[in-house]
């Protein structure tokens, strides 16, 4: 079988998938300039880490993996705030201390434009089902001028 992950060490059987969403900004540090695309479409960028998580699952309990790691980096709040707005993507929040029970179904709710969701990504019929409790709980990973970089690890 073909695995597809960001990180394979066949060796130790682990699997790792990354995301890295950032907020457009310039900074300086030790003389060094930082530029920072703006990615925005948080909500995908949501959906894809929980999608990771799953893939990451299908691999260990198909003995792919002995162990799996999801980690997401950003500069972006909106990932580890609370989703003001209840929307279509809601589901998928991913703000800190955020527990997801055994057995969740992550879905989109209502009836998301296809511009919106890709169909790739919109699952109508089968949702992002997560086998154990995880707790979100985002680190600070670095501070470059008052602007925050966290990070969310979740072990499979």
């Amino acid at each position: 079988m073909k695995v597809e992950l960001d990180i394979f060490i066949p060796k130790e059987k682990v699997g790792i998938e990354l995301k890295y969403k950032t907020r457009e900004g310039t900074f300086e540090e030790y003389g060094e300039t930082f530029k920072l695309k703006q990615h925005g479409a948080q909500n995908l960028g949501r959906f894809d880490y929980f999608d990771d998580i799953r893939r990451l699952q299908f691999l260990k309990k198909h003995g792919i993996i002995e162990k799996g790691y999801a980690i997401f980096l950003t500069n972006d709040p909106l990932y580890w705030k609370p989703i003001i707005r209840k929307n279509f993507s809601s589901n998928f929040s991913m703000e800190d201390e955020r527990i997801i029970e055994s057995n969740t179904k992550l879905g989109w709710t209502g009836n998301p434009c296809e511009g919106s969701v890709t169909k790739k990504r919109l699952y109508p019929n089968n949702p992002i089902i997560l086998d154990n409790k995880h707790k979100l709980k985002w680190h600070e990973f670095s501070n470059l001028r008052g602007v925050s970089f966290k990070y969310l690890i979740i072990e499979i």
